[in-house]
């Protein structure tokens, strides 16, 4: 096995005995008379990870993920096949197992981290780090029945990322605590990829494995449906999903057929899924080139005043100051707003190639600003990230990223279902025919 393969597994599976009765898995259990009919967990799973992979896992309740994660970690022994692991494994199958509620926040860290490998020496040097990642306050001395899960998770996570690691395996860290918590999360995770580590990561939010990962493996029924390229497999996955609801793999848009021309504002289906000009994916982007920087973002209203907090339908004014540090050919400056699972909602940028502004040259200061009217978007904080390009023969580059990204904070009363919503102009409902006596 090749030195830059840290996880290797050949035919992998997990199986568990399904009785009758009691008697049966007793008879099991202490006689090995094998009277259970066997259930399949996991099955055939053929995988290699390599040094540097970010990985997610995808797939519904039941299809095996979490089982996948306890055989790479040793927690469950495997009924067939091998599992291979070189390098250090930090397990958080689940936050804070081990933690004893009289014991104070200290105290509980202090344990954990023993059982995590540290030494005494080791853990004095790393709590004062412990204790700024999770951010408690003066309720690290205070015993853990008093914390709420929030807390508890914050305080369980720190002390699991400050051990040395060769391999993190993540399962469903980012369904619990405040969006702080998540977005800390994913900035560590994603330091961690980028220093060389290893990640695998199960969620169910299709937008976490999006924004961590460049390779996902999709299970179901235990076995491997499909691997790849992240955007590739949740495509796959969804469409799949799509299908058991009973949704099916098409749609009508305007209430015409794909075959029908365009009437009265309404577009071809092929139309409205053509890629929009200009369009990049923000997470396929390289390291910044280090060719520029932003110096500054600013997010005002239609006054130019501070935004605290903006509301849906009001008027945004979005303002990046970017500075050249080499000359760029053909610069283009870009917004994204997203959400707290680093997931773009919405984003412009100015126009690049051959409808871009003169070039920059180095040294050359400019600000861009963008104009519009605000979503109705659920209260919660919001990331607006900054970012600067350079568009080549190959596509966009990115030049440089805003080293820290700006935090709207939305409060917004009109959201009914969904990510969004929109503006009614009216809902009423009437009575039709005559009323029944």
């Amino acid at each position: 096995m090749s030195s830059d393969v840290l996880i290797s597994t050949r035919g992998l599976g997990k199986a568990y005995g399904r009785y009758e009765n009691e008697a049966d898995r007793v008879a099991d259990l202490f006689f090995g008379t094998r009277r259970g009919e066997p259930k399949w967990a996991l099955r055939d799973v053929d995988i290699e990870i390599r040094r540097g992979e970010a990985v997610g896992i995808v797939g519904r309740n039941g299809s095996g993920k979490s089982t996948l994660l306890q055989l790479i970690c040793g927690t469950l022994a495997a009924s067939c096949g091998s599992v291979q692991v070189h390098g250090r494994v930090a397990a958080l199958l689940e936050l804070g197992a081990g933690f004893h509620p009289d014991f104070t926040g200290r105290e509980n860290a202090r344990f954990a981290a023993t059982i995590l490998g540290l030494s005494d020496h080791q853990f004095e040097e790393r709590m004062a780090a412990i204790e700024a990642f999770a951010g408690i306050g003066s309720f690290i001395d205070q015993p853990i029945r008093e914390y709420s899960s929030g807390m508890f998770a914050r305080l369980a996570f720190s002390v699991a990322i400050h051990v040395d690691t060769d391999i993190l395996v993540v399962d469903e860290i980012l369904a619990v605590g405040d969006m702080a918590f998540q977005q800390k999360c994913l900035r560590y995770l994603r330091r961690f990829c980028e220093r060389g580590g290893t990640l695998l990561f199960v969620s169910h939010d299709d937008s976490a494995v999006r924004a961590l990962c460049n390779r996902a493996i999709w299970l179901d029924q235990g076995r491997i449906e499909a691997e790849g390229r992240t955007p590739r497999v949740c495509r796959l996955y969804h469409a799949a999903m799509s299908k058991l609801a009973g949704d099916g793999d098409s749609f009508s848009i305007g209430g015409i057929d794909d075959d029908e021309g365009p009437v009265d504002g309404c577009l071809r289906r092929a139309d409205l899924l053509a890629p929009a000009p200009g369009r990049f994916d923000p997470d396929g982007f390289a390291a910044p080139s280090g060719g520029g920087e932003i110096a500054a973002i600013k997010v005002v209203d239609g006054q130019g005043r501070p935004m605290a907090p903006a509301h849906g339908g009001q008027e945004v004014e979005i303002r990046i100051t970017c500075r050249a540090a080499r000359a760029l050919t053909r610069p283009s400056v870009c917004f994204l707003v997203r959400d707290k699972f680093a997931q773009v909602l919405f984003g412009d940028r100015t126009p690049g190639g051959d409808e871009a502004p003169a070039a920059m040259a180095a040294g050359e200061e400019r600000d861009a600003r963008f104009v519009f009217t605000l979503p109705f978007l659920p209260s919660n904080d919001y990331v607006v990230e900054a970012l600067l390009l350079e568009q080549g023969g190959d596509g966009d580059a990115l030049v440089a990223r805003a080293p820290k990204p700006f935090v709207l904070t939305v409060s917004t009363a009109h959201i009914s279902y969904g990510l969004a919503n929109i503006a009614m102009r009216e809902v009423s409902v009437q009575r039709l025919g005559a009323a029944v006596s």
